[in-house]
Parts: C-alpha cells; structure tokens; sequence
C-alpha cells in the first residue's frame, strides 16, 4: 500500500496573512529564489530549524527535502528566517542515521545497518528483518538492470521500521497521514521514505505485503518513479503488485512463466473478460485513479494486469514510459489529457487495439 495521499497537496486554500507577514514572506522568497537549488538551506518557523535543499517554491509553500530524506512542506507565512548554509546538499550517511532512530525508538529496539538500508526491528531479529531487505534490493536491481532500465543510485539510506505492538504502529501511521491504519499491516510513505510495519504471525520480510511495499520503497529511490512528481496510481501499484509474483522478485529460484503471474488478480481478470463487462477499462485507469475510489479491488487488479502485458511484452516501450513520467515537473499536476497522450506516445494511439491485445493476453494466459 503506497500512501499517495501524503505527497504535499498544493491546492488547498490559505486564510487570510497580515500585511507584515507578506512581506516578510516577500523578501524570504528572494533570499530562497536566490539560493543554489542543489544546495542546502536553513529555514526557521518558530523556535524550529530545519535544513534542506529546496525542492519547489511557490507563492504559498516551500518544500524541503531533509537530510534524513524526509520532504517537508512549509507555510510561507510561517517562516521568520531562510539563509543558504551551502553550495552543495549531503544526505546524513546511515550511521548518523542509524544512531538518531537508535535514540528515538529507545533501547528495546535495535537499528541495524545494511549496504543500503537501516532497518528499526525488536532485538535480536536482525536475520529476520534487515538481511531480507537487502536480499529483495538485489532482486530488484537484477530484475530492471536485465530488461535494460538504467538505474540511479539511492541518495539516501533507506528506512525500514518494524515496531513490536499494533499500537505503536498505529500511532506512527496516524503521524504519517494515514486515516485508518487498523486495514494495513505495512506501508511506504514517499514523504518520510520509510516503509513501517509491525511484527505479526502473517508478515515478514518475505511475504508479499512487504515485498510490495520494499518495491515502492526502491521504485522511488532509484529512479524508476520520482516523489515529488505525480505518478499515476495504477503504474506504481501494478508495478509493486507485479513483484509479488516469486517469479517477478526471484527469478532465480521460481524459473517458469507462469511463475511471474500473480494467479490472483489473473483469476479475477479472467473473470471479468469472460463475463464482458471490461471494456473501456484500461482507458479510464491510464487517465486517472479514481477507479481506486470506486473499486479498488478492480484497479489493483487491472494495474497488475496492465503493469505485467507491458513487461512481458513491451518491455522497452515500458521502460521508456516509466521514465518519461519520472522526469515530469516537481509538484506540477498531471491531466488526465497528459497522461493519455504520454501513454499514447509510449504504446500507441489506437487504445481499441491496446485494449484487445492486452484481454486477449489474459484471457490466452494457462
């Protein structure tokens, strides 16, 4: 589950600022407009500090992206200070890292240190929690780097926190935005870059929840998707849904075709070919996601489907499409007009045709 709904929302309204604070505000515009964009800037609101480079600055807003990888949306009308502190911006390295969550889940938890991760899990389970994740990064770099996906390096260490009790996952997912943590047993949040979990009978790092969920986790720290740019829903579900399959996240092992499949979603697509009522479908989640309001169910399942007719058969096209939306502007809206012209320019302009091909590759799939 990718928690879509904790990128910054520019688009709600603002009460109204006293002069004063307008021209506050004014003048630390230009100081932050004057800035190096690859540099690092120091921002007071309040009594709080915070250091970060510049992602997007609007009339109303300014993102910052932390050391710790962390984005932060501010208030403009809330800020007292902004100064540029450096030229250059330097990610905090794990063992700063590894050290600040030591001390913020305290002693009953261990933070262990990977190549590319630090994993927060209960005492003694480094084997269980932070080995898997670095397994699954493997996996996945071996799986785009052989279809030809050129892969960037992650600019910061990846956060992974599995927490002891439902309730200590709860409160950390209600912080994180999330409005009813109770139907999840794990997420990844592109705000915070961490994915949380909680220990449980039916998760581990190798079930599928949490394969899903390191795969958002790698998608957007290695290029395949960007956090603060819009992504259209069905492509980083059906991408994360596509790596539940053990023959998608390890090929290695489980050889066959059919292995790729994930023969859940298959069944369900199949079901709704045989039974007519899919037409027009894969028009309307390329255009936006609102299906995921309505059904979601029916869009996990045709972003799957979607996601696995490209990369089985379009590979190349796919990788091509992936990195076009990767590369959209920061923060800039995406039409449902964009994104079917984006999709068109990728695979073609006859959506009919598209359309047949892919229900014919479900309903053909043994």
């Amino acid at each position: 589950m990718l928690a879509f709904g904790l990128v910054p929302d520019l688009s709600k309204g603002r009460s109204w600022i006293p002069v004063c604070f307008v021209l506050a505000a004014i003048i630390l515009s230009q100081t932050l407009s004057a800035c190096n964009p690859e540099g690092t800037v120091r921002v007071v609101v309040g009594e709080k500090s915070i250091l970060g480079r510049p992602i997007a600055l609007t009339d109303r807003e300014l993102i910052l992206l932390r050391r710790d990888g962390r984005i932060v949306e501010v208030t403009k009308s809330e800020l007292t200070s902004a100064d540029e502190v450096s030229t250059v911006f330097t990610p905090y390295t794990s063992l700063t890292i590894q050290s600040h969550l030591q001390g913020l889940f305290g002693k009953r938890y261990e933070v262990s240190r990977t190549p590319h991760y630090v994993v927060v899990h209960p005492r003694g389970l480094r084997q269980q929690w932070a080995d898997p994740f670095e397994a699954l990064y493997s996996r996945f770099t071996q799986y785009f780097v052989a279809r030809g996906y050129t892969l960037a390096e992650p600019e910061f260490p990846m956060i992974v926190v599995v927490l002891e009790s439902t309730t200590e996952f709860n409160r950390v997912a209600v912080n994180d935005g999330m409005t009813d943590p109770n139907l999840y047993s794990g997420y990844y949040s592109p705000t915070s870059n961490w994915i949380v979990t909680k220990v449980d009978k039916n998760v581990d790092a190798g079930s599928s929840t949490l394969i899903h969920e390191a795969l958002h986790q790698f998608a957007f720290n290695r290029g395949i998707h960007q956090r603060w740019s819009a992504t259209p829903k069905w492509c980083a579900e059906g991408i994360a849904t596509m790596f539940e399959a053990p023959g998608v996240n390890n090929s290695g092992r489980h050889t066959s075709a059919k292995q790729r499949r994930h023969e859940y979603y298959l069944k369900y697509l199949k079901t709704r070919v045989d039974q007519g009522n899919s037409a027009d479908l894969l028009e309307s989640i390329v255009a936006g996601d609102e299906l995921f309001e309505q059904d979601l169910e029916l869009s996990y399942a045709l972003s799957w489907g979607l996601a696995w007719y490209l990369a089985e058969t379009r590979h190349s096209q796919f990788n091509a499409y992936l990195q076009k939306i990767a590369q959209r502007p920061v923060l800039q809206s995406y039409s449902p007009a964009d994104r079917i012209a984006d999709f068109r320019e990728s695979f073609g302009t006859d959506f009919v045709m598209l359309e047949n091909h892919f229900l014919n590759y479900v309903a053909e799939a043994q």
